[in-house]
């Protein structure tokens, strides 16, 4: 008798986890997101109770594979939640719920498209320093038309932006220097709302005015270089070194080390990044073979 009972325990048990079924009603078939503040709400009701944990998972290629973007651990999960770090690609996509008996519901195919980056800045050609009290044209090209854009300018480490907005869908825009020597100034280039290339540390005005004595007895040999560099200084402490290029990325950010590998560099112009108590220097980098 008792293991008729058991028997029939086991097949009441299979038969409400053969039953339970999950129905992800949001977001819905032909969608398009793209990445705001709000985020992606995936939301789902089912006709049986569920068994936690709750795990959200998406796939770009059709179900090949998986990756998970959430577990909700309550014993009766909500079927729903806000997603708000989802990828920032171009993709069909499809999320899916599974609850801990393994009972699973999947979207319909809905699509996500990438915020427009700039794919290059260049200010004034990239001629740093950049004149004070001047007219410089700043250019980008990006993949796609956006929305709002914005240019962000900081002065010094830590320095309050000021932000600029942008005419929609431009490509250009004629900035209008500082009327007075800066030594250290970055601007950002928002297109839609995202962070997406950031141009400096530059200096402002002539390379003479913007260098105190410490800066001017900061040497770096050879340059152009191939492979090694030394950076020499003779009355100051370095901190940092970072190799930039004329978008932005950084290459290399590292303490000083008697001399620097640049074989991994391709050739071109790059910015040295060198940090000393209480002061950052910029110097002109050339890697030619």
């Amino acid at each position: 008798m008792s293991r008729l009972l058991l028997l029939l325990l086991v097949l009441f048990a299979t038969s409400t986890t053969a039953h339970a079924q999950i129905t992800i009603t949001h977001p819905k078939e032909g969608q398009t997101f793209t990445r705001d503040k709000y985020g992606i709400v995936v939301v789902g009701t089912s006709d049986n109770e569920i068994v936690g944990p709750l795990r959200y998972e998406f796939t770009i290629d059709d179900g090949s594979t998986w990756t998970t973007f959430h577990i909700d651990t309550n014993s009766k999960p909500f079927l729903g939640y806000q997603w708000l770090d989802y990828p920032n690609i171009d993709a069909q996509i499809r999320v899916r719920m599974t609850d801990g008996n393994g009972v699973t519901g999947t979207s319909p195919d809905f699509r996500l498209e990438s915020l427009p980056a700039a794919t290059w800045v260049e200010i004034n050609g990239n001629n740093f320093p950049l004149p004070k009290d001047a007219d410089v044209l700043i250019e980008w090209m990006q993949n796609r038309d956006g929305g709002l854009i914005q240019l962000v300018q900081s002065q010094g480490v830590g320095g309050s932006p000021i932000v600029m907005d942008l005419p929609p869908n431009t490509r250009s825009y004629i900035w209008r220097t500082p009327p007075f020597d800066v030594p250290w100034m970055t601007l950002r280039l928002e297109i839609g709302g995202g962070i997406d290339t950031l141009i400096g540390p530059f200096a402002i005005g002539e390379p003479a005015s913007v260098e105190g004595e410490i800066a001017s007895a900061i040497h770096v040999t050879p340059n152009p270089a191939t492979n090694y560099i030394q950076i020499h200084a003779e009355e100051a402490r370095i901190d940092r070194v970072s190799i930039v290029d004329a978008a932005g990325r950084i290459h290399l950010s590292q303490k000083p080390k008697s001399r620097l590998d640049v074989r991994g560099l391709p050739n071109g112009s790059y910015r040295l990044i060198i940090e000393i108590p209480d002061e950052v220097i910029t110097r002109p980098l050339v890697i030619s073979r």
